[in-house]
């Protein structure tokens, strides 16, 4: 379970970095379209 819990921290970091990321680059391209 030790295991488990690490695999899941490690995930939900990784997500919470790249979310910021794909969401400015969905930001910066709707400006680009205007």
């Amino acid at each position: 379970m030790q295991i488990l819990s690490i695999a899941i921290l490690i995930v939900s970091i990784i997500f919470i970095f790249t979310a910021p990321i794909f969401f400015f680059k969905k930001l910066a391209d709707l400006i680009d379209e205007k």
